[in-house]
C-alpha cells in the first residue's frame, strides 16, 4: 500500500453558506506483464517486472506482487468576517490505482498451475481489495468529520482543525493497513501457495 500525502487548497470567499462534503472516486488497474513455464520462471517474472517501491515502506515484502497507491486531493472553501470563519463547500478526490501481475502466455503451461495461478492471483487481488476499501473509508471519515465543523473565531483556526482530522485519519489509515498485512502475512504463511 502506497499512499500520496493530501494536497489541501484554501481559498477564503464569500459563498452562499452551505456545506458538501462527497468523496469523488476514482480507480484504475494497471497490470504488469511477463512470461513464464513455471513456478520458478513465475517468481522471476514478478520479481524483474513488480511494482518497485521503498523497501522501507514495505518492509514486510520481500517482492511486492501487488500494489495499491493512492491519492487523496481535499479542496475547501472558507467564508469569514471579522470574528468569525465558517467551512461554506468542500471537495474531497479520491484517486485509487492497484497494480497486478499478468502471466502473457498462461495458456502454454499445464493446466493445474494454471488453476493454481489463477487462485493465486485472486488471493493477490482480494488482499488489495482491502487496501482499497480503507483508502475510501479513510477519505470518507474525513469528509464526515470535517462536515461537521461549524466554525471558528478565525479561518487559521478552522484551518488547524481540519488538518488535525486529517492527519489522525491518515494516521489511522497507516495502521489499519500494517495489522492487516501483519494478519494477511500470518495466513499466508499457512496458506497453499501455487
Amino acid at each position: 500500500m502506497k499512499f500520496t500525502a493530501p494536497i489541501i487548497s484554501i481559498l477564503l470567499v464569500l459563498l452562499p453558506s452551505f456545506l458538501s462534503a462527497k468523496t469523488e472516486i476514482s480507480f484504475s488497474s494497471q497490470y504488469y506483464s511477463f512470461q513464464a513455464h513455471d513456478k520458478a520462471s513465475i517468481w522471476k517474472g514478478i520479481a524483474a517486472k513488480s511494482p518497485k517501491v521503498s523497501q522501507k515502506d514495505h518492509v514486510r515484502h520481500q517482492v511486492i506482487v501487488g500494489l495499491t497507491e493512492w491519492d487523496l486531493r481535499q479542496h475547501y472553501r472558507f467564508r469569514g468576517s471579522l470574528n468569525r470563519c465558517e467551512l461554506v463547500g468542500a471537495t474531497t478526490q479520491l484517486n485509487v490505482s492497484i497494480h497486478l501481475p499478468y502471466w502473457e502466455d498462461k495458456w502454454k503451461a499445464p493446466g493445474y498451475l494454471q488453476k493454481s495461478w489463477d487462485q493465486y492471483v485472486r488471493m493477490v487481488s482480494d488482499h488489495e481489495g482491502i487496501h482499497k476499501a480503507y483508502a475510501i473509508r479513510t477519505a470518507e471519515r474525513i469528509d464526515k468529520e470535517v462536515s461537521e465543523l461549524v466554525h471558528e473565531k478565525d479561518c487559521e483556526q478552522l484551518k488547524a482543525y481540519i488538518d488535525e482530522i486529517v492527519q489522525k485519519h491518515m494516521q489511522q489509515n497507516r495502521l489499519d493497513n500494517r495489522w492487516f498485512d501483519a494478519k494477511e502475512k500470518i495466513y499466508q504463511k499457512h496458506a497453499a501457495w501455487f
